[in-house]
């Protein structure tokens, strides 16, 4: 069987698939699925269990010392060059953090198994993944965002606004505990003390039952009815991911929460967010101190006026092509704000937009569609205000 170059939600699919053959396995049923990474054969890297977790599907004494890397081809297929390098980049990636990882070897060579393939073992036997020194400086091309050490990796969650294991267990990784995809009262207080609201526990005065959100959700939930007022816990995360701020937790509320964990790799890990803020009014209109503080994280000059070489440093930021225009847009500049001095193509209504602003609506976590709106400018305040580090 030949996997070829599957799309991103293909591979989501996929692994999924693999991960619930693990955890509902008739005899050895496991946690989470074994493997710590997977890349597929477009090149992209996923994180599965990730470096916190060892793997299991080796030795005891080799998933202590290594991590697992599952490739994404089928037993007799061909892998592609990119599929090789970036499992060299991930090869390297692993040994600056756990250098007794040194051997690369198949799993068949630990169990009787036919994984990974006869061409990947061949490729084992030749050297061909013997890793690379030093790991390169990059921003993620794959879907424009930038993601720290590893080009193209990903979470993997499906966007489908349903808060279920596979969700649950990334946010529990990201928090620093046990990723047993159960989110009780346990992950509401991790979750909790990192938002800066009251640690009780407890996700209170919910519109919805857990079960209608999803599988994910064990303990600690309360609803009491309909047009309940929510929480302010809810209401910290909602903002923490640049959503509608109501308290309601809702399937809005997971998908955003779902984007979110794919497009930054750091979200939930760190000292929370409590910090300075920058102080952007969150009005929707991209006016010049908006623009001064976007123009001063990309290290242009920050004038207040955006125009073509302001375009042409968040282009080179996010990795689309570098022209300093913001092509096919469905709004005029003076209706998004005074900011906007150049560099910016109205087409009419219903235009297809641009890659640059579909490459931003990706790093901001909001829904992407190429067209800057009010909606894309209040999303960019949220993101500003709420991180220090954005755009550097």
């Amino acid at each position: 069987m030949a996997i070829g170059l599957e799309s991103r939600q293909g591979v989501i699919a996929r692994l999924q698939s693999i991960l619930d053959g693990h955890m509902n396995h008739p005899t050895e049923p496991y946690v989470d699925i074994a493997y710590n990474w997977a890349v597929d054969q477009v090149g992209r890297i996923w994180e599965l269990r990730g470096k916190r977790q060892s793997g299991a599907n080796g030795t005891s004494e080799s998933n202590r010392v290594g991590q697992s890397i599952l490739c994404l081809v089928g037993n007799t297929e061909a892998p592609t060059t990119e599929l090789v390098a970036s499992v060299n980049h991930l090869i390297t990636y692993i040994r600056e953090w756990q250098p007794s990882a040194l051997s690369v070897f198949g799993h068949q060579d630990s169990v009787p198994t036919q994984c990974p393939g006869q061409q990947i073992m061949k490729l084992i036997a030749a050297g061909a993944f013997g890793g690379v020194s030093p790991i390169p400086k990059f921003d993620d091309g794959n879907i424009g965002v930038p993601i720290p050490e590893i080009p193209g990796m990903q979470v993997g969650i499906n966007v489908d606004g349903r808060l279920g294991e596979w969700t649950v267990k990334v946010l529990q990784r990201r928090l620093g505990i046990t990723a047993d995809g159960r989110a009780g009262s346990g992950t509401w207080r991790a979750l909790q003390s990192f938002l800066g609201t009251p640690s009780d526990g407890i996700v209170a005065n919910q519109s919805y039952t857990a079960d209608e959100l999803g599988n994910g959700i064990s303990g600690g939930w309360q609803f009491t009815g309909r047009n309940s007022s929510g929480s302010s816990m809810v209401r910290a995360l909602q903002a923490y991911i640049g959503v509608s701020v109501d308290g309601v937790w809702g399937e809005g509320t997971t998908a955003a929460l779902q984007r979110y964990l794919n497009n930054h790799e750091s979200a939930f890990t760190g000292p929370g967010v409590l910090r300075t803020e920058l102080g952007i009014t969150v009005d929707g209109r991209f006016g010049p101190s908006t623009v001064r503080v976007l123009q001063a994280r990309l290290g242009v000059v920050s004038d207040g006026k955006a125009g073509s070489g302001t375009w042409r440093a968040l282009q080179s930021f996010l990795g689309t092509s570098v022209d300093g225009v913001v092509s096919n847009q469905s709004y005029a500049a003076e209706e998004l704000g005074s900011g906007i001095t150049g560099g910016w193509q109205y087409t009419g209504r219903n235009s297809s937009g641009s890659s640059m602003v579909r490459a931003l609506q990706a790093y901001i976590g909001t829904s992407i569609d190429g067209v800057w709106g009010t909606g894309v400018t209040s999303a960019l305040q949220r993101h500003l205000n709420r991180y220090d580090s954005a755009f550097r």
